[in-house]
């Protein structure tokens, strides 16, 4: 294809998509795709935007919690422009002063929910963090046994408490204070470690740890 040809094809499809801009910015125009319907539960209808906020408070990536709920990236980073432009035509007021389309008003309401998803992930993760590195979880161990006819013969449930984890809080410390305990460490021989070595040893670390919890 032709420079000038490629340059009239980029230029229909800006159009295109100026004209679906256009539509559901105008007072009346479609429903916002952001309340399409991809399922139910118990008979409530869920749409995409509450897809991609669950996928997010699961510790998903934006993009794959967009992906996972039938949305390409760019749609749903679309999404998070409006608000962003409307945030700032608001200019220090409340976003309720302002003369908004449904589709901005969603977009708004859409923007904070993913704010606030990614948010209540980070806490809760950075919990059960420290609950890791401090100790004191339980776990619980079944074993069960069957004769020859699958019978059962035994059943033993044991339950035991998770020691303190160092390398946790460590962990913790180096991603948070950096400056003071991101410092190179001595090897064994010898060798001294950068401060990204070290993390990435103690995120390997963490992972096995995190992975035998799950497995046990």
């Amino acid at each position: 294809m032709s420079t000038n040809r490629q340059l009239a094809a980029d230029r229909d499809v800006e159009r295109q998509r100026s004209a679906a801009a256009t539509v559901l910015s105008m007072p009346g125009g479609r429903p916002s795709p952001i309340d399409s319907t991809i399922g139910d539960e118990n008979g409530v209808p869920i749409t995409v935007a509450d897809r991609i906020v669950r996928g997010l408070r699961l510790g998903n990536y934006f993009e794959q919690a967009a992906a996972a709920a039938g949305v390409h990236r760019e749609t749903a980073y679309g999404w998070l422009r409006v608000a962003g432009k409307a945030r700032i035509r608001a200019r220090g007021r409340s976003i309720d002063d302002l003369a908004l389309t449904d589709h901005e008003r969603r977009c708004v309401e859409f923007s904070d929910a993913v704010a606030a998803a990614e948010a209540q992930w980070e806490v809760g993760t950075l919990a059960r963090l420290e609950q890791l590195g401090r100790g004191g979880l339980t776990r619980t161990h079944e074993t069960i046994r069957y004769d020859a006819d699958g019978n059962l013969i035994d059943r033993t449930v044991r339950t035991e408490t998770l020691p303190p984890n160092a390398q946790v809080l460590e962990w913790r410390l180096t991603r948070r204070f950096p400056e003071r305990y991101g410092q190179r460490v001595e090897r064994l021989d010898g060798a001294s470690l950068t401060e990204e070595e070290h993390a990435a040893a103690l995120v390997d670390s963490l992972d096995a740890y995190l992975e035998g919890v799950r497995h046990t």
